[in-house]
Order: C-alpha cells, then sequence, then structure tokens
C-alpha cells in the first residue's frame, strides 16, 4: 500500500497592512506539519514554516476567503517540488524503519542486566 501524504497548518503570521495595493491581512509565514501513513499505523511528519512572499502579479485572496487548498498551494510552490519530493523520501524511511527496524535504543546497559 502506497504512503498518503497530508498537509496540517497550525499557524498563519500576517501584516496588518495595508500594503502599497491596499491589502491588508497578509499571509507572510504559514506553520505546517507534512505528516505520510501507510494506513498499516506507521506515520512520520515533518514541522516547520514557510515564509510566503508576495509578487504584484500574483492574484490577490482576501483573508476571509482563503482555503486549504490554497495554503497546501503556496507552501508547495514555495518549497519546491525537489523539496517536497526529498521530504516523502525521508517520511518514506521513517515509515519503513518503523515496519522493519535496522537500529534500535537499549536503555538498560549490558553491565546491568
Amino acid at each position: 500500500m502506497a504512503n498518503t501524504y497530508t498537509w496540517d497548518f497550525s499557524a498563519l503570521d500576517i501584516q496588518l497592512g495595508p500594503d502599497a495595493e491596499n491589502h491588508t491581512d497578509i499571509v507572510y509565514i504559514i506553520s505546517w506539519r507534512y505528516t505520510a501513513d501507510d494506513g498499516l499505523g506507521h506515520t512520520a511528519y515533518e514541522i516547520d514554516s514557510t515564509g510566503i512572499t508576495w509578487n504584484e502579479n500574483d492574484p490577490w485572496i482576501p483573508y476571509e476567503s482563503i482555503i486549504k487548498s490554497d495554503v497546501e498551494g503556496w507552501v508547495e510552490n514555495q518549497i519546491g517540488e525537489d523539496s517536497l519530493t526529498e521530504m516523502k523520501l525521508r517520511l518514506n524511511a521513517n515509515i519503513e524503519e518503523q515496519v522493519s527496524p535496522t537500529h534500535e535504543t537499549n536503555r538498560t546497559m549490558p553491565w546491568e542486566e
């Protein structure tokens, strides 16, 4: 079964404005978590934040009209396809390690047994 990936957002930092184009509540930092799930009880995630830069030619969406897919697109465009692919590879490797562990941590020292 292939892993599924989901975005969750915990905060949108906004500049109150108005800017030169009279926009207010301008999103400039998005705090996120990207989760991979194999559907069998194994998950892995990365947490970060991404700065967003608006260009004059970008379509404007008033803050109250922003939907989750808008934010997903902004983050994915900002981090880029290569970085998103690398993140998926790291998450997949983490899940694979959970399924078939190659490492473990021992908290009991051999001399204490």
